[in-house]
């Protein structure tokens, strides 16, 4: 596949798109806790890397549920670890107070009141309504994007086609996101609100470039703004990418995950699907 035939790349992006329905199809999107309700504890500046697997079937057993995950960062600043645990349970002040006396032993603490830990608890029902405002607010931007798109250009095809490859970005980012155990909840919802405005940018600036730049052949012009778009789309990705690395915060890394997920969807949609 080459520029010299640029009408076969268009079977790359398409294939990753049935791939992507796939995915979804068959394993879903994890919901975080924000979109399913429960408890979480988090508990940081550790010394050493917990051993997870252990302590979360000591808490399975503590807690008599399946439906339990342990998870370890690292801040890379100062070199200690963190743990976070989510559960669906509204656990009890008893169920509470005997894990967090199997998970301070398990840390090496002589009791849980050494231990300094957060707790987070979402109600199920606060939780249904996080997931159905999260999903309108994407349906309403998607809708609304549409629209400036179509004002802008004042052509229902090229709308059409920028709108197309918008959703395959949030398609092929929501296949990612399944595949990697990146979970739906407010992070992620607002990332993918994000992902909204990096894929028209894109879009716009190549059918900018082909309908409204004179001089040049419609390829020639293509490739111009394939050099501008790639470089816009570098950047962002070379400072997502450290983001993703250095920060110790749980909320950007997975924001930080969904926009790369995205942009790397965006170069594949944008100048091999779209161009």
């Amino acid at each position: 596949m080459s520029w010299a035939n640029p009408k076969r790349l268009v079977v790359v992006p398409l294939v990753v798109a049935v791939f992507s329905a796939l995915v979804l199809a068959a394993r879903g999107l994890p919901l975080g806790m924000d979109m399913e309700g429960g408890t979480r504890i988090t508990v940081r500046g550790l010394e050493t890397s917990p051993n997870t697997s252990e302590i979360e079937k000591s808490l399975r057993e503590a807690w008599d549920t399946d439906k339990l995950r342990v998870t370890t960062t690292r801040n890379t600043l100062d070199n200690t670890f963190g743990l976070t645990i989510d559960t669906p349970l509204a656990l009890s002040y008893e169920q509470e107070l005997r894990g967090m006396e199997i998970l301070a032993g398990k840390l090496g603490f002589s009791s849980s009141e050494e231990m300094a830990y957060d707790k987070k608890h979402v109600g199920p029902i606060i939780g249904e309504e996080f997931k159905r405002q999260g999903v309108r607010a994407v349906v309403l931007a998607f809708i609304f994007v549409g629209i400036v798109v179509f004002i802008a250009f004042r052509h229902v095809i090229v709308s059409l086609a920028v709108m197309f490859c918008i959703l395959l970005d949030l398609l092929v980012a929501a296949a990612a996101m399944s595949l990697s155990g990146v979970e739906l909840g407010l992070p992620s919802i607002a990332a993918l609100l994000m992902v909204l405005g990096y894929s028209v940018d894109s879009n716009i600036l190549l059918s900018s470039r082909l309908f409204r730049r004179r001089g040049g052949t419609p390829l020639e012009r293509i490739r111009d703004g394939m050099k501008t778009g790639l470089t816009m789309t570098g950047t962002t990705l070379f400072a997502l990418l450290v983001l993703f690395i250095v920060t110790t915060s749980d909320v950007l890394r997975e924001i930080a995950a969904v926009l790369i997920f995205a942009l790397l969807a965006d170069v594949m949609n944008t100048w091999m699907l779209n161009a």
